[in-house]
């Protein structure tokens, strides 16, 4: 709840903070998602920004064969 808050700041919404610095990310949107364009817009700056970033639009069934070989890739 934004209790009449602006939607545009940071705390409020990722789409509008400074990316920099954040750990490398994995985002998985559904392909017909409402968040699919914000996901999308949130990548490309993250990338922008130097985060090693990997945005994987797909199916639920997929999602979780692929965070498991993500973790494996970087935790080992």
């Amino acid at each position: 709840m934004l209790n009449r808050a602006d939607p545009r700041i940071p705390s409020a919404s990722p789409l509008f903070a400074d990316p920099a610095g954040l750990p490398l990310l994995l985002i998985q949107v559904g392909t017909a998602e409402l968040l699919l364009s914000d996901s999308e817009g949130f990548a490309a700056a993250a990338g922008a920004a130097g985060v090693d970033v990997t945005l994987s639009p797909g199916e639920a069934a997929a999602a979780t064969d692929e965070i498991a070989a993500f973790l494996r890739k970087h935790l080992g």
